[in-house]
């Protein structure tokens, strides 16, 4: 191990890592994609979205707890998880959503829904 390494470990902001340039970062997404599991076939293969369905669908989470991906789960359910995170946010969901839908108006971003379940039912 060199002595960077040991000095200024991966975990730091790139801000303290006196080999970090600026120039290497790429571009804002042009595309914010939302993955919902809809177990029941409500919502369709995929769907663009506008700013402000984006946020909703954000704040709702809407996904399904199916069988093989959760324990204990024998049959599909439908479940929300704000910001589809819900256990891990910090601050207000709508807070969240603001944030998003700031950066996605500034930077010209399209949402997109993409059901990853049944379509059809």
């Amino acid at each position: 191990m060199s002595t960077l390494e040991r000095e200024y470990p991966s975990f730091l902001p790139d801000r303290v890592h006196p080999h970090c340039k600026d120039t290497l970062c790429g571009p804002h997404p042009k595309n914010v994609i939302l993955l919902a599991c809809d177990a029941f076939g409500f919502l369709p293969p995929v769907s663009k979205l506008s700013l402000a369905q984006t946020m909703y669908h954000f704040i709702i989470g809407y996904t399904a707890l199916v069988a093989g991906t959760e324990d204990g789960i024998k049959e599909p359910m439908a479940t929300f998880s704000a910001c589809f995170r819900a256990v891990f946010i910090m601050i207000h969901p709508t807070k969240y959503a603001t944030m998003r839908a700031e950066k996605m108006q500034k930077h010209g971003a399209t949402g997109w829904l993409v059901n990853h379940g049944w379509s059809g039912g």
